[in-house]
């Protein structure tokens, strides 16, 4: 390795030039993901990198803010990266990056219908019904609310199950 771990001046420890973290690499990722008509990369479809937390051993008021912001980088990155993956028809990539989104934000609709489309798009009809479920039955424990009509329908309209059925999911 070229140069120093760390810089130091009088009044500043950084880490050197040359060392790269998990952060920057989250980081970069995301931003190729996040960018609209980019290409992507092969190492950009594998999604563990954006995944973790922030100084996960550290417990400073000023992570809090940061560690949420990290989240949501992280969460936007895989939601974009499970659509990109299911555009190419690369289901089980796809899955692999939705539930992890599901893992950081278990509420957020839009994950759900990710997941389920992808489901929908190999002919795993039950597998959608049964993600449609679960998320059912989550939001309305947590919350008393019911899927979006809009996401209800995503079901309905491919396995012509009657609106009672999907209904109670």
């Amino acid at each position: 390795m070229h140069g120093s771990l760390i810089s130091a001046g009088r009044s500043e420890l950084a880490l050197g030039d040359g060392v790269v973290t998990d952060l920057q690499l989250c980081r970069a990722q995301a931003a190729r993901l996040l960018a609209p008509g980019g290409e992507l990369l092969v190492e950009d479809t594998n999604s563990s990198p954006l995944t973790g937390d922030l100084l996960p051993e550290w417990d400073e008021d000023w992570l809090l803010i940061e560690r949420e912001r990290l989240r949501q980088v992280q969460l936007h990155a895989l939601e974009a990266l499970a659509v990109r993956l299911r555009t190419l028809g690369r289901y089980p990539e796809g899955i692999d990056a939705a539930l992890r989104a599901k893992a950081i934000e278990p509420l957020r609709e839009s994950v759900h219908a990710v997941l389920i489309d992808i489901c929908l798009d190999e002919g795993n009809v039950a597998a959608a019904h049964e993600y449609l479920r679960q998320y059912s039955s989550l939001l309305w424990t947590e919350l008393g609310l019911r899927p979006s009509p809009r996401l209800l329908e995503r079901v309905r309209g491919v396995s012509r199950v009657p609106a009672s059925e999907t209904d109670r999911a």
